[in-house]
Formats: structure tokens, sequence, C-alpha cells
């Protein structure tokens, strides 16, 4: 997927950039004298994508050399093939090396550190501006602290941060700011629309997108940018970084979980709020059977049993959790298909069974591919109300700084050959 989105061409609008390839097209405000962060107001638009297209307005914050440029971005988006669907949300995008290799999409890789028990990256913004009507607008900040570390802030509310340890280039402050929209499409494909869709004409205020109350953070205040250190920059396409090869489980390749050289920072937690569409997928997951493996739970269930097939072994005797050694594989499944290999332990009635589950999975509907991953599982209710697969919702508390729930498992058994194993355990 991060593969994807920089070939979608979430890359920072620079004219240094030379190699120009067809697809993308921005219209920006530049700013670039040094800086320690700044703040905009955003009318949300919801303009209409194919799968493949992209439609954004965001605030970029960036140091640093070309080749290694330290970036953060936020503002709102149009991704259908990040999210899945064509709703307008709230994104951040950050990077420590131009896009390269480092950085992620909202909670898709270690970085952000949430703060906020209000707002969440990738939130559906529900409020939409009316052509020629009522204008709905977000308020975006990314703002550098006395620590060096850079935070996001959504209307009043500092969301969270990302540290400094991050980055190389963003010690002191950062010299551009830039603001502005971004669509991209593929060859032969109509653009989509930026904001509205619509160009500004005088006297009909709110029949296109717009910035407005751009500030810059001097030292400790905000300030208005001069207007002759503003550059205008009209519409105008750039480079798109293709990546070579295509990953495939029949090769050696597999995408990376974490990006190279990054760690979770010191009390950084991974997590990913709770979203129409998780649960959305929540209920798809039950009714692609992610339940305990007990024969009781097909008297409440309208899912017929034949769907099913469970081969395992039980222990019923009180314990405090278990470990197992499995050996990996890499099943061929169709899109609404799973097959998984998993430890779980379980207590309580069968309606409001606490479960804990993991294992390896191979579920297309859940990671929109057929890599083999490790995942997680909890329920507090027996699947009704709470619980969620690794991240989705609140609840696992990530420690470790080197493995991450969903990670692809590269190393898959051989049939007749060498056999590739992970030892998992769900302990008290």
């Amino acid at each position: 997927m991060a593969k994807k989105i920089k070939a979608l061409g979430l890359n920072y609008p620079t004219s240094s950039q030379t190699e120009v390839e067809q697809g993308f097209a921005f219209a920006i405000a530049k700013y670039t004298k040094h800086n320690f962060g700044a703040e905009t107001t955003i009318n949300v638009w919801h303009p209409s994508v194919s799968p493949n297209q992209l439609s954004l307005a965001s605030l970029w914050i960036a140091n640093g050399p070309v080749e290694t440029l330290n970036i953060l971005q936020a503002g709102w988006d149009v991704q259908p093939i990040l999210y899945s669907s064509n709703y307008t949300r709230l994104f951040t995008f950050w990077t420590a090396d131009a896009y390269n290799e480092t950085g992620c999409y909202d909670y898709l890789c270690p970085g952000f550190v949430q703060v906020s028990q209000e707002v969440s990256l990738g939130l559906v913004l529900k409020d939409i501006s009316t052509y020629n009507g009522t204008q709905k607008e977000i308020h975006i900040g990314l703002i550098k602290d006395d620590s060096d570390d850079w935070w996001f802030k959504f209307n009043n509310i500092f969301v969270g941060y990302w540290p400094k340890s991050l980055f190389d280039y963003m010690y002191g402050g950062a010299n551009f700011v830039t603001w502005g929209g971004e669509v991209y499409t593929q060859d032969k494909e109509p653009s989509p629309a930026m904001g509205s869709g619509h160009l500004p004409r005088d006297g009909h205020y709110g029949i296109s997108a717009y910035f407005k109350q751009t500030q810059i953070w001097d030292k400790q205040q905000l300030v208005n940018p001069d207007a002759k250190s503003v550059k205008m920059r009209p519409e105008r396409r750039i480079q798109k970084k293709m990546m070579k090869g295509k990953p495939s489980m029949e090769t050696d390749q597999s995408p990376p979980l974490l990006p190279k050289n990054i760690r979770c920072p010191p009390g950084s937690v991974l997590i990913k709020r709770t979203t129409k569409e998780d649960l959305i997928m929540a209920k798809k997951m039950k009714a692609l059977g992610m339940n305990h493996p007990t024969s009781s739970r097909f008297r409440s269930t309208s899912i017929e049993p034949k769907d099913f097939a469970f081969a395992g072994a039980e222990y019923t005797k009180h314990n405090y959790g278990a470990k197992a050694t499995i050996n990996v594989w890499n099943p061929s499944v169709s899109p609404n298909q799973y097959s998984v290999a998993s430890l779980w332990v379980a207590n309580g009635p069968h309606e409001t069974l606490n479960v804990l589950m993991a294992g390896w999975a191979v579920q297309p509907q859940s990671y929109s591919n057929n890599y083999t991953r490790l995942f997680t599982y909890w329920t507090a209710d027996g699947y009704h109300k709470t619980g969620c697969r690794d991240y989705l919702c609140p609840g696992f508390v990530q420690v470790s700084h080197e493995v991450s729930l969903g990670l692809v498992l590269k190393d898959i058994s051989t049939y007749n050959g060498t056999q590739k194993e992970i030892q998992i355990g769900l302990i008290k």
C-alpha cells in the first residue's frame, strides 16, 4: 500500500524536481523563509475520483536537501486506493528521506505518537461544503515545540506529534511551508477535480476550494506571511517516483512492514482508531468466521456450519496461557475467503466469551492482498460488539520497537522441503 501511495504522487511539490511524469497536478502557494511551522484553514470538499486517482488539499512543512527532504503533510483527501472508499478524510503523511524508504500515511508505520482521545487520523469528515452555499472548514496546524518535536493540530485539538528522532533536518525549524491542492490520475483517464472543481470568481465566495488565515509560526508567535515572500504557483506537473519491481510471494521480495532504519520512538504506541469502514469490516470478519472454534457457537448464529472448517486440538483445564510453534504457509484463497493457523485462549460463558487469538493468516478482504501475515484478534463478548483484529480498535498496547501486528511473513514453508516457523505465545 505504501508503494501504491508513492505511485499516486504523494510527493512534495518542489520545482527543483526536473523529471516530469504525466498524471500529477498542483495548485500551491509557498513560503520559503525559516519558520517553526504553520496553521491554515481549509474548506472541505468531496471531489469525485476513480479507484486509481486522488484529490487532496493540504499543508506541507519541509526542510533539508531534495533527495533526503524531511516532510510533514496534513489536510483532507479522497483516496479510494488507500481507504477502500470515497469518503473525504483527515490525513497526515511524513517522510525523512523524500518518500524513498521512510514514512507513511496516518498510522501505517511507527512514528506518529497519538495524544488526543477525541480525534483520529483517517477520520471521515462528514461536513462537506456546498457549491455556492454553506462552507465547511477545518483548521490544520503543523507546529514545532521547544523539544523539537512536531505537533499536529486539528481545529483546536493537539492530536499528537512526530518525535524529533524521526528526522535529520527538522531540528530548530524548517525552511519551507507549502499549502494548496494536488490531484493524480493515471494516463488516458481524465483528471479528477481539485477541490470543488470550480475556479474562483469575483463576488462568488463559496464556489471553489480555498485556504484562508494562513499564518506562520515565527519563534513563539503566529504571524501573517509577508505577501512578497509568498510565491503562488499555478497548476503544473511534477516528477512521479516509480517503484522498481512488484513484490510477489513467488520470489524473495516482500513489502517491508517497517521503514528501513526506523523504530518506534520510546513512549510511542501504534494506534488505529475505529472508523465506519472498520465497523463494516468487523461485521465481515464475523461473517468470515473469525470466532472461537467451538461447536456451540453455531447455536446462536445464522451462519451455516458448512461454510467453516476447523482442524485443531483443545486443552480445557485452568491455565495462564500457552505457546506454540507453527509452520508458515501461503494458501491460495479467493477475495471472500480466508485461511489461518492460530492459537486461541478463551474463558467465560459462550455468549460473552473472552477470546485472544494469534497466528498467521491469509485474508485478502482484510489486508487487500494475499500475503501471509502475523495477526491477532480479541473480543470481550463473544465477538458481538467488542474487539478487533490487530490495531483496528483501541485495546492492544504496543511495547516492542521491532515487531508490529499485521507484518508480512516473508519466510514461507516449501512443500516437502524447508519448513519456516514462527512461535506464538499468549501469556498472562
